[in-house]
């Protein structure tokens, strides 16, 4: 009988085929004894690398286009991209499986095949509408400048200058009209030219003549007297104007780095509104969307859809069969450690009573020695407990100590012999008052030096003769002076 998960055909898949599988997430030793589902896991394949080949170019359209970023790290970024959504896409095949409540497993995953064709695509589409929304920013971006030339802080100024100019011009231009006219008429009467009444027609220098030339002369000497200092005022408000208009174009070129900086929003924003405008643009990009949002989902709708298949079956079963290695496995454990558990008690047990007989012979060379060394840490044990026991018997009242300025040593005593307590002096317990002035000088990250002792009465303490017993007070309290040793000094204890 033919077996349906065996390859009796001798078909030998391709390393394209099986770099194609990777793709679609399949178990590539498991498919090739599932020949009939080749096809099907080459095309699911294709599909993936499709996605993941859009992404990256997606993913570097959008760095190129949006931040202006160089072609090479671009190229780089979108290899990046590209890789993280064919990772996302081989997950969502990967985990995917045929079985109850395959419905409620498929929809989350075909949601966010949809998100990720929305990411990949948005950038495609700015691509591929480039040019009409570079003309479009292009035009905005005039309307802006323009509006921006003629609300500008300065416009009022400017208007106020070319009005002040004019008039400037208009009244030197009236003085020159009339300095010229009267100097004309002058003329045509020396001449004798007869002009609509205005000369006598007679030649000469006559009496008409005089009356014109004093005329004439009173228009020349208001022509000379303000003509220079309307000429200083035009130039003068030019040179304002000239600065004023600097300004406004100042203040366009700010305005024109704004605006013609393109961003990702900007573009997209550029995008839509063309579409809004453009019901041609908007099914084109409409129908695009849904062709590549297509081939995002094909995969998993696919798989879907399919039915449960040869290959399919052999993972639910290679699954099914490692889950009884591990319970095996995990039996057998379980069943080690009981033993060795149960081992451990007899052991523990053998040695126990050798141990309470005192023998401490057995036949276990390794377990004598064992029972030796619980021995000695019984004998330790019960050494301590027995001295903690009579340490009053043996030392008597502990002597208080308290450490001047420093409370965080509070609780420090010092233990006399109860056989010496009444003849010990303070250099008796010079190791003891050593070890307190290592502590203190590790406290204070510094070399510190024991200066004197004192009772509670603040009366100092004699180091050599005197028992200290018999300097204390009743509270049986010992006060200790530091001080730093920076010189290295011989303390008191020497």
């Amino acid at each position: 009988m033919k077996n349906k998960f065996m390859n009796e055909t001798n078909q030998k898949s391709t390393a394209i085929q099986r770099f194609i599988w990777w793709f679609a997430a399949a178990k590539t030793n498991r498919l090739e004894q599932c020949p009939d589902e080749w096809n099907r896991f080459t095309s699911l394949g294709i599909f993936v690398m499709i996605v993941a080949v859009l992404a990256v170019v997606s993913g570097t359209f959008f760095l190129t286009v949006s931040f202006n970023i160089g072609v090479l790290p671009a190229i780089i970024g979108g290899l990046f991209w590209g890789f993280t959504i064919l990772s996302i896409d081989r997950v969502m095949l990967a985990f995917y499986h045929k079985g109850t409540g395959e419905l409620k497993r498929i929809l989350p995953r075909i949601v966010l095949a949809v998100l990720i064709s929305v990411a990949v695509n948005e950038p495609l589409f700015v691509k591929i509408f480039e040019n009409s929304i570079k003309t479009k920013l292009y035009a905005d971006n005039a309307v802006v400048l323009s509006d921006t030339r003629t609300t500008s802080f300065y416009q009022s100024r400017k208007q106020a200058l070319l009005s002040e100019i004019n008039e400037l011009k208009d009244r030197l231009q009236k003085l020159q009209t009339v300095k010229d006219d009267a100097e004309e008429v002058m003329n045509k009467e020396r001449g004798g030219i007869e002009v609509d009444k205005i000369t006598s027609g007679k030649t000469g220098e006559g009496t008409v003549y005089q009356m014109k030339k004093k005329i004439f002369d009173s228009a020349k000497a208001n022509f000379d007297a303000e003509s220079p200092e309307l000429i200083s005022r035009i130039e003068s408000k030019t040179q304002e104007l000239k600065t004023v208009e600097g300004d406004i174009e100042n203040e366009v070129a700010a305005k024109q780095d704004v605006v013609s900086k393109t961003d990702f929003w900007k573009l997209h924003e550029a995008m839509f509104s063309m579409m809004w405008e453009n019901p041609i643009m908007l099914a084109l990009f409409i129908f695009l969307s849904v062709i590549l949002m297509g081939i995002e989902t094909t995969p998993l709708i696919q798989k879907f859809l399919a039915d449960e298949s040869s290959y399919d079956i052999l993972i639910k079963k290679a699954g099914e069969i490692e889950a009884q290695k591990i319970e095996l496995w995990a039996a057998a454990e379980i069943e080690k450690l009981k033993r060795n558990t149960e081992a451990k008690k007899t052991i523990a047990d053998r040695v126990s009573e050798v141990v309470k007989d005192g023998t401490l012979k057995t036949p276990n060379v390794n377990e004598e020695k064992l029972a030796i060394n619980a021995h000695s840490k019984i004998i330790g044990d019960l050494s301590s407990e027995l001295f903690e026991a009579h340490k009053s018997d043996l030392f008597g009242n502990p002597i208080k100590i308290e450490i001047v300025d420093k409370p965080e040593f509070s609780g420090t005593t010092l233990s006399i012999p109860t056989e010496s307590e009444n003849t010990a002096t303070m250099v008796n317990l010079s190791g003891q008052l050593e070890r307190i002035t290592d502590e203190v000088s590790k406290v204070e990250n510094g070399e510190m030096k024991l200066a004197k002792a004192t009772n509670s009465d603040h009366e100092e303490i004699d180091w050599h003769f005197t028992p200290l017993i018999q300097q204390l007070k009743a509270d049986r309290k010992l006060l200790l002076h530091f001080e730093p040793d920076n010189i290295f000094a011989d303390t008191v204890l020497n």
